[in-house]
């Protein structure tokens, strides 16, 4: 894998040579006919794919069985290691109380990810003392109305308070973390699952 990185980032035409479809998933064979075009282009004229699991390299050979397996390289994704942060600020932000059960998910406000199904399964067995932090921002195809539809349900629920923050990054991410008492990964589907990851580096 090191060797593809530098063989790649030393030549001055790499972006025509490799493609990184490293956010693609099984949604790959369901795009519009243009969208389907520019992809199939991508997988015939790239000299390698670039994916983060082996199950990403699947989807891609069912979706296009003309292109020669050993063309596509699995290089995984992993979390670097984090230093533990402080959630006090997250917590005098918010007004978490001290006791609260704190439920964490991150990811970008997709169908894909399931958060509809979490906010369901919350609903059916609701608690006071439950706090769920859904972090990310609406998907570029068909975020808007998910997120629509999620915030819809979330106010639904009586006693369980749903907040919303955006998306989150670098320190304020960590302290997500650090808040967390659980971290829920509701997708239906994934090409890697890169918060997961991150979740489990820092204790959750």
């Amino acid at each position: 894998g090191r060797d593809l990185w530098k063989q790649a980032w030393g030549r001055r035409s790499w972006i025509q040579d490799i493609e990184w479809i490293a956010n693609s998933s099984r949604q790959t064979c369901h795009l519009k006919a243009d969208q389907l075009a520019k992809q199939g282009e991508s997988v015939q004229y790239s000299s390698a794919l670039i994916v983060p699991s082996s199950g990403m390299k699947r989807v891609i050979l069912d979706c296009y069985p003309q292109c020669p397996s050993d063309r596509i390289r699995v290089m995984p994704w992993g979390a670097l290691p984090t230093t533990f942060s402080d959630s006090t600020p997250l917590r005098e932000e918010f007004g978490v109380p001290a006791n609260a059960k704190v439920i964490l998910t991150m990811s970008r406000l997709s169908p894909e990810k399931g958060i509809d199904r979490l906010l369901k399964s919350l609903a059916e067995n609701e608690r006071d003392d439950v706090w769920l932090f859904v972090c990310g921002e609406a998907a570029f195809m068909k975020g808007e109305a998910y997120e629509r539809k999620i915030r819809a349900l979330a106010e639904k629920l009586k006693k369980i308070k749903v907040v919303f923050p955006g998306y989150v990054s670098g320190e304020r991410k960590r302290q997500f973390f650090a808040l967390a008492n659980v971290f829920v990964f509701p997708s239906i589907h994934e090409s890697y699952g890169l918060t997961l990851m991150e979740a489990l580096a820092a204790g959750l």
